[in-house]
């Protein structure tokens, strides 16, 4: 059932600043709260121009522009063209799922998930920025897919519960490979201050 997935990664994501994130940590509460207030404002929708579009969707797209303005100028530019070839490539690949699915080896939100999720962490460095990306540009492709949708009369509805499943996946992806990251770096430091106190000796 579609947005079980998003429950499921949302409440996973809390966990982290919840319970693993330092106390001394100045995004703690901010990633913690944004959590809860996605969870809680995730059923509602609000009617706009014909459509229904996700009151989440708009929280966090406003969050993200806001996040995104603090940004130094080079950066900001960087995040608008990465940003955009995110909204290309989402836009790309759900229409292209409605146009010829034959291809579609596995289920569509996965396949989409990998996709930004590699993207991300091809252009962007910290998971800050990544998760930043992902964040605008699939809101982005999301609102410009349901608008053509709209305009053809398919659906009526811009924020749908695959979006959310996908774009937690996408999250949930993204930390987990940061947080490999840093556990494999000290494993190999511990590895190395081994290996040094082996030849002293």
């Amino acid at each position: 059932m579609e947005g079980n997935m998003f429950f499921l990664f949302a409440w996973m994501l809390w966990l982290i600043p919840t319970f693993f994130m330092e106390k001394d940590n100045n995004n703690r509460s901010k990633y913690a709260s944004f959590l809860l207030i996605a969870i809680i404002l995730y059923p509602h929708h609000l009617p706009f121009m014909g459509m229904e579009v996700s009151v989440v969707l708009l929280v966090q797209i406003v969050s993200a522009f806001i996040y995104a303005a603090r940004l130094r100028t080079s950066q900001q530019l960087y995040m608008v063209l990465t940003a955009f070839m995110t909204m290309l490539a989402y836009c790309a690949l759900q229409l292209l799922s409605i146009l010829d699915p034959v291809w579609l080896l596995i289920d569509k939100d996965v396949m989409l998930a990998v996709m930004l999720a590699i993207l991300s962490v091809m252009l962007h460095r910290t998971m800050a920025t990544q998760g930043l990306m992902i964040i605008i540009g699939s809101s982005v492709g999301e609102m410009l897919y349901g608008y053509l949708l709209h305009y053809y009369r398919m659906d009526e509805r811009i924020g749908t519960a695959a979006f959310f499943d996908s774009l937690l996946l996408c999250i949930a992806s993204i930390t987990a490979w940061n947080i490999a990251k840093v556990f494999l770096a000290k494993l190999e430091q511990q590895i190395y201050l081994i290996e040094k106190e082996k030849q002293k000796l």
